[in-house]
């Protein structure tokens, strides 16, 4: 099944998010998902916690997560256009790195589907830890 661009019109097949004509995105949600397969999935904007990795790896690397309120190691934001972002969080101990570039506290970096998120030593980036990929489905609900 396809859908049309409310924006320009264009018609675009099912699995698009966005339309390659004018660049409108549809809502998605995001979906982060570990090498284990587990998945965490979030339609708003919040921070990426000891929880959130616990869907996404039960079993021990949720356990490099802080655990202490405010030193989550980043958050997604959803913007009005309906864009998600990344945002690296100074407080934590930890550091992030996107796509294997170690991403600045503070700073949004836009993700786009295929992109890799990992957990990292401040001290010594090469130490990653807890990767998950990112992808994104269309939110039916909005």
């Amino acid at each position: 099944m396809s859908w049309k661009c409310p924006k320009c019109s264009f018609e675009l097949g099912d699995e698009a998010c966005q339309c390659v004509a004018c660049g409108y995105r549809i809502k998605t949600r995001l979906v982060l998902t570990s090498n284990i397969g587990k998945n965490w999935i979030t339609t708003v904007s919040t921070e990426v916690t000891r929880r959130s990795y616990r869907h996404i790896y039960p079993d021990v690397e949720h356990q490099y997560i802080p655990r202490n309120d405010g030193e989550n190691p980043y958050s997604v934001i959803l913007d009005a256009n309906n864009c998600w972002f990344l945002k690296a969080n100074g407080s934590s101990p930890v550091a992030v790195m996107l796509n294997g570039t170690l991403c600045e506290s503070g700073s949004e970096y836009q993700l786009n589907n295929g992109d890799s998120i990992a957990i990292a030593s401040r001290n010594d980036s090469s130490k990653q830890v807890a990767p998950v990929k990112v992808s994104f489905v269309k939110n039916d609900a909005g």
